[in-house]
């Protein structure tokens, strides 16, 4: 009775375990209505289990006089431990189940999260080259600079800088300039650098030659701001072609929209990187270090870090890796690349968070463990109080069948006119009646219990 009542138990614990979590992840999608859900299902279990352990524990130890033969105590103590290994042996494959489950799960989440950070982030470029395609392709523009430069027209120079200035505005860039074909300066927006930088002019001198727009940064200028150029020929000015920067503050949207976690987390964080000679150089702003953005170099040669790994070709993009960040914290990820750039995006999590959930759901599970370890214990020791019992009733049974057995010899013995006695093997009397008495002379109780000889009997 009591290892059915265990296997019952840990059946339908373990069946739970193990179904209850995917019936939820399949039903449920928004983490909050989940969170709510598994607190409700872990006491719909507490309540499920309770009356099932009640119901079999009525029907299983139910004591009825007469109903259950009398048997001698039977050892229960090998049942009990192989009930009890066999509990803790399906809350370690519960345990271990959960883990891997939360962390199959967990990885899911963030390869649906880098994969939606990554077709933001390339769509948002597109976006921004198809704004420096236009521009490459204004015949208009293309006019405009030839009369400007090379007619010396300056009211078509005045309009094709309102032109660029008006495109800045409507289209959110946070600067516009105009380089001559050598790539220098020849018009800017009020916000616009005075000066180029060289890494900027070797990037125009690129774009000139290939005729193609092209990129540079994200990078650090002089006022600690962090941008990112878009450059553009205007291709159809005859001759050598001049160079349109159009600059893009990331603190606008870049770096807000990877800050932006989909769903509550404590360490959850998107971020993007490159190769930078030697180095792995971050491209945003950190969510732990401020002041990181284009800033902070970390190097290759740094076995562990989530970047360095994928840059080192140890792991491949869009699988789960493991290892630490920037922080030389424990964490999990996937990497993904930023299409046409050199650029690579990462969403990862600590472990420390990972391991929290499932510690958590094994917590639950060591409870349910406890109680069905109490459960046992309980059955054990109700089932050996209800075998005392019935040795009990059998003992007292068996004596109250000896005292009628005496007590009617007792009776026949004594109505009898013959002498009647009975002794024990060590010859002392045990029953010596009234007619017996008579014939020896004596009262029964200087007989009882002794040993008389026959000549005794007949003084």
């Amino acid at each position: 009775s009591i290892v059915s009542v265990v296997l019952v138990y840990a059946a339908f614990a373990s069946l739970w375990i193990l179904l209850s979590d995917r019936i939820v992840a399949l039903a449920v999608t928004d983490p909050v209505v989940m969170t709510l859900v598994a607190t409700l299902k872990g006491w719909l279990f507490v309540a499920i289990t309770s009356l099932l352990l009640y119901g079999l524990l009525r029907r299983r130890f139910r004591v009825t006089p007469g109903a259950v033969p009398i048997r001698p105590r039977q050892r229960q103590g090998p049942y009990f431990v192989l009930a009890v290994v066999f509990i803790l042996a399906l809350a370690g494959l519960g345990i271990v189940r959960t883990v891997a489950e939360q962390q199959e799960k967990e990885g899911v989440r963030l390869q649906a999260i880098a994969d939606l950070k990554t077709r933001q982030i390339g769509d948002w470029l597109r976006e921004r080259r198809g704004d420096a395609e236009f521009l490459r392709s204004s015949v208009l523009l293309g006019e405009q600079y030839h009369q400007w430069q090379a007619l010396g027209d300056a009211r078509s120079g005045k309009l094709l800088t309102d032109r660029l200035a008006q495109w800045r505005e409507s289209r959110g860039f946070g600067a516009v300039m105009l380089l001559d074909p050598k790539g220098e300066r020849l018009w800017g927006t009020a916000d616009a650098p005075q000066g180029i930088t060289p890494e900027l002019q070797a990037m125009a001198r690129q774009v000139s030659r290939d005729g193609q727009p092209g990129h540079f940064g994200p990078y650090r200028n002089a006022d600690g701001q962090v941008r990112l150029d878009f450059i553009t020929p205007l291709s159809m000015v005859p001759g050598a072609h001049p160079l349109i920067v159009l600059q893009v503050n990331a603190g606008d949207w870049l770096f807000p929209s990877l800050q932006r976690w989909p769903g509550p987390s404590a360490t959850g964080e998107t971020l993007l990187f490159r190769r930078d000679g030697d180095h792995v150089l971050f491209l945003n702003e950190l969510r732990h270090r401020k002041e990181s953005a284009a800033n902070l170099r970390v190097p290759l040669e740094n076995k562990d870090l989530l970047a360095s790994r994928l840059l080192r070709g140890e792991v491949r993009e869009g699988a789960l890796i493991s290892g630490r960040d920037y922080r030389d914290v424990p964490v999990i990820g996937v990497i993904h690349g930023i299409p046409g750039t050199d650029w690579f995006l990462v969403a990862k999590i600590d472990r420390a968070e990972l391991y929290e959930d499932a510690v958590k759901d094994a917590v639950g599970i060591g409870l349910v463990v406890l109680l069905a370890l109490f459960v046992a214990g309980a059955g054990n020791y109700v089932l050996r109080q209800r075998q005392d019992l019935l040795i009990a009733e059998q003992v007292r049974e068996s004596q109250a069948e000896r005292l009628r057995a005496l007590s009617l010899l007792d009776a026949i013995a004594e109505s009898s006119q013959d002498a009647i006695f009975a002794k024990d093997l060590q010859g002392r009397y045990l029953l010596f009646n009234r007619a017996a008495c008579n014939f020896v002379g004596k009262p029964v109780e200087a007989v009882l219990g002794k040993e008389i000889g026959r000549a005794s009997c007949r003084e």
